[in-house]
């Protein structure tokens, strides 16, 4: 039985419109070109069996190359000089370095607060399931190439987010099922197990002789 394409319009966690309107194929014509460009670039890369950081470093090298070509004809036809980007010349003002690190820096000590977390064992389950995660990671890499992941993350991309907006309603029930069924797993199986595991004890500083002298 077939399950027919639910209508509706999703909203991407994007701020670029043209950007969504890409990956959700609302001008199916332009992503078409744009992901047939991307795909006939990722077939030319493989079968020059050269790696993603090679070809990144050579079209690096052609581009200062291009620059510094531009730079000394420009100077004997009396031409102005490549244009570059405003931040290059003038800099990023100190102001919006501040904004960023403002911003930036909740989320950091969200990561750090998370990663002390995991290291430390107070989260049992949430440190296992980092544990195997990485090493399933581990055994992807290890048969993917880098350039191979990229092309992925971009299927994926442009994939993905149309599918959703095509059945949301049906995968949003799925995503509800199994949310529940691991919830029972969880409640009737693995919190009993995991209080069986001793957890991470918070370390107190020693008692100082001065303090038990005072006693």
């Amino acid at each position: 039985m077939s399950v027919a394409p639910t209508p509706g319009r999703i909203k991407l966690p994007v701020k670029d419109q043209q950007l969504e309107d890409l990956l959700l194929w609302r001008d199916v014509k332009k992503t078409g070109i744009v992901f047939g460009a991307v795909t006939a670039l990722f077939v030319l890369l493989f079968w020059a069996k050269n790696s993603f950081l090679s070809v990144a470093a050579s079209l690096m090298s052609l581009t200062v190359g291009v620059m510094l070509v531009w730079s000394i004809i420009g100077g004997f036809i009396h031409r102005p000089p490549p244009p570059m980007p405003a931040f290059m010349v003038e800099g990023i003002p100190e102001a919006k370095i501040r904004a960023v690190v403002e911003k930036a820096t909740p989320y950091v000590n969200k990561g750090l607060n998370f990663t002390h977390r995991i290291l430390s064992g107070k989260d049992v389950l949430m440190s296992i399931v980092v544990s195997a995660g990485l090493f399933f990671l581990s055994k992807v890499l290890a048969t993917v190439s880098l350039l191979g992941l990229a092309y992925a993350c971009v299927v994926l991309a442009f994939a993905v987010p149309k599918v959703y907006e095509m059945y949301h309603d049906q995968i949003d029930n799925v995503i509800d099922i199994a949310r529940q069924k691991v919830t029972f797993i969880h409640d009737a199986y693995l919190s009993k197990l995991l209080k069986m595991i001793p957890s991470a004890q918070t370390v107190t500083p020693a008692e100082s002789s001065s303090a038990r002298k005072e006693d």
